[in-house]
């Protein structure tokens, strides 16, 4: 039997890991645009309140026509990493890597998608049976399903919004840096589940993140995420019927 609930439950692990975690500056995101291209017009963000600048940032993801989303994190001695492009809240496609294992989501409106090595599902299901239905396919859910709710944080950019970019406490001004060529402005804040976050915001067209670097409520628990691609349209399609699993139909 397939055990979705485990399979998600370690999902939302590595999504709180790597998206809820808390922040700290690092300085080699910090880029120089050689381009000798005028410089853009201010979003005017940089002259707001810490709080406004942080709630400026978290509108300006969650409204956004797409981002690509990658980075990694450390917690308990296992590294964790995301890839992801996700369309606003419509959907997203791209990999999760849990334990060394890559596992690729695709979600399209209602409907996920996950595909793992042998040895993803065979550590996540702890089923053999399970691994070899599974090997080499997309096991299918509802976005409905409670359990999917690690799955959906991945790919929908108004979830993602919440999760990063959700203060608990006061919000205070760090420091101005390019990143990817772009002016941004930072600060840095407390989440709601601890530790501490920084994160640095667009100071000119859309007041879009960029980058945010966490640590966690231990100094193993540590995360970086960049921001790029913004508005820049792409696909996501269902995987071909032959390849899917269907966990409704599972027993």
């Amino acid at each position: 039997m397939v055990a979705p609930r485990r399979v998600c439950a370690a999902f939302g692990g590595a999504l709180a890991l790597l998206l809820a975690a808390g922040c700290s500056a690092v300085d080699t995101v910090t880029g120089n645009d050689a381009s000798g291209s005028p410089t853009p017009a201010s979003n005017g963000v940089a002259e707001k309140a810490p709080a406004e600048i942080l709630d400026a940032a978290r509108k300006a993801l969650a409204g956004g026509g797409s981002v690509h989303v990658k980075g990694n994190g450390t917690a308990d001695g296992q590294v964790y990493a995301l890839d992801m492009r996700v369309q606003g809240t419509r959907g997203g496609r791209g990999t999760v890597t849990i334990h060394h294992n890559p596992v690729e989501i695709l979600r399209v409106g209602k409907t996920a998608y996950i595909q793992g090595s042998a040895a993803f599902w065979l550590d996540f299901t702890g089923d053999k049976a399970a691994t070899e239905l599974l090997q080499g396919k997309y096991l299918k859910a509802s976005t409905d399903d409670p359990d999917m709710r690690g799955i959906v944080g991945f790919t929908d950019a108004g979830k993602l919004a919440e999760g990063l970019l959700r203060a608990s406490g006061a919000v205070t001004l760090a420091d101005r840096r390019e990143v990817a060529s772009v002016d941004t402005v930072g600060v840095t804040f407390r989440p709601n589940d601890g530790g501490k976050a920084t994160v640095y915001v667009a100071t000119t067209g859309k007041p879009y993140p960029m980058y945010l670097s966490t640590t966690g409520a231990t100094p193993d628990e540590t995360s970086a995420l960049d921001f790029t691609d913004y508005d820049k349209p792409f696909q996501v399609t269902a995987p071909p019927a032959d390849l899917v699993v269907d966990t409704a139909k599972l027993k």
